[in-house]
């Protein structure tokens, strides 16, 4: 997935949620997903009953535009 799908409390973490828990309930689910803000234990203890597996992976929040700039040579706003 593309993002901590815990809590359900965004669309699209709704919808990401749902989706683990009806795998879980047909296959063993193996979960890697990134993380732009921190995790707590209650998140990791939300996604653990349905992954045989779970792998988040902190990364640093970022934007297109800021991004952009960097390639255009002058310096992004923080």
């Amino acid at each position: 997935m593309h993002r901590v799908p815990y809590p359900p409390d965004k669309g699209d973490r709704i919808r990401a949620f749902h989706v683990l828990k009806w795998l879980s309930q047909r296959a063993a689910v193996h979960l890697a997903c990134l993380a732009d803000e921190p995790v707590t234990e209650e998140v990791i203890a939300g996604l653990e009953p349905f992954c045989e597996r779970l792998a988040v992976v902190p990364v640093g929040k970022w934007t297109p535009l800021g991004q952009g700039a960097g390639f255009s040579g002058r310096r992004p706003h923080p």
